[in-house]
């Protein structure tokens, strides 16, 4: 079992508990990291896909959307019609790290990543 008081510092600065995380955030942290792994220990994406991994057995069984891999991407799956998606982070919080400069230079390198794809 992984800790799941662990916690995630976020490029705003916030640190949050890995249980506490939303399911949409916990879905753009594991895509983000994916995107940026030089920039990570194996270590982050283990806990976060542990963390998915967890949340998909309980909420896939009270019928709730639910985070699954889907080709190269983690997505949140709609149990009654099957259909992914990502969801884009708040405004707020890309407003909040917009000056950050190593957010920055991760971010244009997972959108270079992602046009290829």
């Amino acid at each position: 079992m992984h800790n799941r008081e662990r916690l995630w510092r976020t490029a705003d600065g916030r640190s949050i508990a890995v249980r506490d995380m939303e399911l949409s955030h916990l879905v753009n942290v594991i895509n983000w990291i994916l995107d940026n792994r030089d920039s990570y220990p194996r270590s982050a994406l283990d806990l976060m896909v542990a963390e998915a991994n967890y949340r998909k057995v309980f909420l896939f069984a009270e019928g709730k959307e639910y985070p699954q891999k889907v080709g190269r991407r983690w997505k949140m799956i709609n149990p009654q019609t099957g259909a992914g998606r990502i969801e884009k982070p708040p405004a707020e919080y890309i407003e909040a790290v917009k000056e950050n400069v190593g957010y920055q230079s991760m971010s244009k390198r997972t959108q270079e990543k992602r046009i290829k794809q």
